[in-house]
């Protein structure tokens, strides 16, 4: 990962080799959306196929959006016979009601279970109407538990993430300058409300990390100051902690990015990468 760029030796030298992420670069997010889709279909399917079930954790945020809208549309026609085996989880959510247009639910149903037809008890969302974020976590890390089940002390696992990221290097509702050494334990966490955002719940950074699959989805020109800093900077963030907790387990994450979101350095080392 070396292109004669003092920034990008920079990242190499510092980089466990674990961390460094794999990439599927797209020209605009339409093409990212459809073959994205199409992807996931196919792997969905086969996993489905080999053990009869399969598990996704599904992210608000307007990267997300587009994708899940094409795998609604794809998984509705054709797919009727295995999609219903799928549990469909909810990443993280703001403490508003399910019909509240800053609802990360509202958007997911919209755009991909209500398209699909998925049995409610296959939907698996965090209740951003409960009155305690804190115990809306407890109750949600339940539920994860009763569906996937726990083995001894292992962590449940699950088979695809879906995670975009903030202009802030935040990733689901886990946001720079929170302590995920303190979390590191809690399959489910809770954020504060502050001045800047409402009250959340999230997965937290061992149960996203230990997905089989984790998949960050970044698009648009304004993302690239924050994957240059994520990924060429080395900056500390949620998305590095994610990285670093894959890298301890042997593996790595992979970004699904258009070309927009890729600065001239960064594209640089994703061609030497690929």
């Amino acid at each position: 990962m070396t292109t004669g760029n003092d920034s990008t030796h920079s990242a190499k030298d510092h980089q466990d080799p674990g961390m460094i992420p794999s990439f599927r670069v797209w020209p605009t997010p339409l093409d990212l959306a459809r073959e994205g889709a199409l992807l996931f279909r196919d792997l969905l399917r086969k996993d489905v196929s080999s053990r009869n079930t399969a598990s996704v954790v599904l992210s608000g945020g307007e990267s997300p959006r587009g994708l899940f809208g094409e795998i609604g549309k794809l998984l509705s026609v054709g797919c009727e016979s295995w999609i219903g085996k799928v549990e469909w989880f909810e990443g993280d959510e703001r403490m508003v009601p399910p019909t509240h247009p800053r609802s990360n639910y509202r958007m997911i149903r919209d755009t991909l279970l209500d398209p699909l037809g998925i049995s409610p008890h296959r939907i698996h969302r965090i209740l951003g109407e409960a009155p305690v974020a804190s115990e809306e976590a407890l109750r949600y890390a339940h539920e994860i538990m009763q569906v996937m089940g726990s083995p001894g002390p292992h962590l449940p696992v699950l088979d695809y993430v879906f995670l975009g990221i903030g202009p802030d290097g935040h990733t689901a509702s886990l946001f720079p300058g929170t302590f995920p050494e303190l979390e590191h334990h809690q399959l489910v966490v809770s954020a504060t409300a502050t001045e800047e955002r409402e009250a959340r719940v999230s997965m937290g950074y061992h149960l996203l990390a230990h997905a089989r699959h984790l998949v960050f989805l970044v698009m648009g020109k304004e993302k690239r100051p924050v994957l240059d800093d994520l990924l060429l900077g080395m900056k500390s963030s949620p998305v590095q902690e994610l990285l670093s907790l894959r890298a301890e387990m042997g593996d790595s994450a992979t970004f699904w990015v258009d070309k927009d979101a890729l600065s001239e350095n960064l594209g640089r080392v994703v061609k030497l990468m690929s």
